[in-house]
């Protein structure tokens, strides 16, 4: 389908918008559900530590924290002319969703609503509001289509009209892991879990497992890894085969008095 013809739209999210675009989020989303939602992120901030916080859940938690903090300035009337880096993501979908608002059916419209507030990784659904946005800022009209009734069935996210000509859309986001034998939110885990440890014991070096698959996700396999560094750290042997077949090398020595953070001992797994 050629875009010749199209009228493109302008999507501009300017300054003074900002706060009405937190307006809509809240009556979209219902401040009892924004509540609950924080409460959510917040417990699993304060309860999680070290390199997967950091590197995991606070990134995946950046649109729900920047509602968090637009919403604390509001309530003391200073909110900042000049919009923050956390206010963009919300801003930009809120503003996405207005002009897509049309285009969905109430039903539509309720399960998107239900999907943003229970999902832990927000990439997939906020896929498809960019694209819908794209096409709709280059001039096509949109309709969403509704969830089939019939299990098993496919049916596209929306579709895209521009005179008589309808062009049906399926959105597939393919996760940063997909192909990968190691999960990144399991390898955090992993991380924290040996290094922390090695840390506060004052040891530096590195620790090398290698698994004969994809990487066990179960947390009985992660204190076999665990406990199997404590082993292999109180004898002279420097490598340990567990039952899975999963190899794990020590090439570790003390420091002195000095202490090494947690996060020195992370090696960039490509």
């Amino acid at each position: 389908m050629s875009d010749e013809f199209l009228t493109p739209r302008p999507l501009d999210v300017y300054r003074d918008d900002a706060l009405s675009h937190f307006y809509f989020l809240e009556d979209y989303f219902g401040t009892d559900e924004i509540e609950h939602r924080l409460e959510q992120v917040n417990r699993a901030i304060q309860i999680e530590s070290g390199v997967y916080r950091r590197l995991w859940l606070l990134p995946n938690s950046q649109f729900w924290l920047g509602i968090q903090e637009a919403r604390k300035l509001i309530r003391k009337r200073a909110f900042p002319n000049i919009i923050p880096p956390q206010f963009e993501r919300p801003i930009e979908i809120a503003a996405k969703l207005r002009i897509l608002r049309n285009s969905m059916s109430p039903r539509v419209w309720c399960d998107l609503r239900t999907n943003i507030l229970g999902a832990d990784y927000l990439s997939p659904i906020f896929l498809e509001i960019d694209t819908a946005a794209n096409f709709w800022q280059k001039g096509y009209d949109i309709e969403w289509c509704e969830p089939s009734k019939e299990k098993n069935s496919q049916i596209p996210e929306f579709v895209i009209i521009s005179g008589n000509r309808r062009i049906e859309i399926e959105c597939k986001l393919k996760k940063t892991d997909t192909g990968r034998k190691i999960i990144r939110s399991r390898f955090y885990k992993l991380v924290d879990k040996v290094a922390k440890p090695l840390s506060e014991k004052r040891y530096t070096g590195k620790v090398k497992i290698v698994v004969p698959n994809q990487m066990p996700i179960n947390i009985e396999w992660q204190n076999r890894v665990s406990s199997s560094v404590d082993k292999l750290l109180a004898s002279a042997d420097s490598q340990m085969c567990l039952e899975d077949g999963t190899e794990i090398t020590l090439d570790v020595h003390k420091l002195g008095d000095l202490v090494i953070p947690p996060r020195k001992l992370l090696q960039k797994h490509k």
